[in-house]
């Protein structure tokens, strides 16, 4: 290969990584970061979900509490962010307790693993039919509680989170973000998002 082939495809490849690092850098000055929160009424619960006596077994899991499909409504309206100004917020969780210290789960803790959605109160219920729809929101929620929250009415919160998906219309992600509900089951859910330019721009 010649020094001038060489200069060529080194030339080459240099502009190559300079324009991806430009449109690398336009990407993420297009990225915009919104605090979102939601302000939770009216809750009802929709489905109490089902409660199995899980046994033990041979491997050593000591069996537990199980509750599964327990789902919430409230109304949803915004009291920050761009994202669906007042709408049903809809959780479905399940819940699980050890009978026995087991792993990294601790007996007398109630393992809360859920998720939710946000959906806009003026959304076309065709356009709900697609999984990615510009009316809805998703995310999940996690929380360690000393009680059933599918039983006790208590106060109680959760860590939430946004997986990277399309947030009513705009790729979204957030993490660290909290619902918090009292014993009413009426409260907030917060995010802190990043938000990628709307589809329908």
């Amino acid at each position: 290969m010649t020094i001038r082939k060489t200069i060529l495809i080194f030339a080459i490849l240099l502009l190559g990584a300079l324009m991806f690092s430009a449109n690398v850098a336009a990407s993420d000055q297009l990225v915009d970061t919104d605090t979102v929160i939601w302000e939770l009424t009216k809750t009802t619960v929709v489905d109490p979900g089902q409660t199995v006596i899980v046994p033990a077994d041979q491997s050593g899991f000591p069996g537990g509490i199980l509750v599964t499909g327990y789902t919430l409504e409230a109304k949803a309206k915004s009291k920050s962010g761009k994202l669906v100004p007042e709408g049903t917020f809809r959780l479905t969780m399940s819940v699980f307790s050890p009978n026995a210290d087991w792993s990294t789960q601790k007996a007398g803790i109630w393992y809360v693993e859920g998720t939710w959605t946000v959906i806009d109160k003026n959304a076309a219920k065709e356009a709900l039919k697609a999984r990615h729809n510009p009316y809805t929101v998703r995310g999940n929620i996690h929380s360690d509680l000393l009680f059933n929250p599918t039983e006790i009415q208590g106060s109680w919160s959760a860590e939430a989170t946004v997986p990277m998906s399309l947030a009513a219309g705009q790729w979204a992600r957030g993490s660290n973000g909290s619902l918090t509900l009292n014993d009413q089951l009426e409260g907030d859910i917060f995010l802190t998002l990043k938000l990628w330019p709307s589809l329908q721009q």
